[in-house]
């Protein structure tokens, strides 16, 4: 299977903010009995150092100095392994 990928994105001021994501309850499957890839994850970190877990798909409005952290899934495999 592939890498997911980390991505956060700091706000310099406030902002509404909409994600759009896939992934984040069911891992992605893989091909001809591969395992499954890691499901993906979105957080809201506050600038006061609190993080809350986003649903998959949400709108918000964040303040200056939160960022959102987004974990995107990684690829199912192929071969023989099955998903769990």
């Amino acid at each position: 299977g592939g890498d997911g990928l980390v991505r956060e994105v700091r706000f310099l001021r406030p902002a509404k903010v909409s994600i759009i994501s896939e992934r984040r309850v069911r891992a992605p499957y893989g091909l001809v009995g591969g395992g499954c890839g890691r499901k993906g994850k979105n957080l809201l970190k506050k600038a006061d150092g609190t993080t809350r877990k986003l649903g998959h798909r949400v709108f918000l409005e964040v303040e200056r100095g939160d960022s959102i952290v987004i974990e995107t899934p990684g690829g199912g495999g192929y071969g023989r392994k099955a998903c769990d």
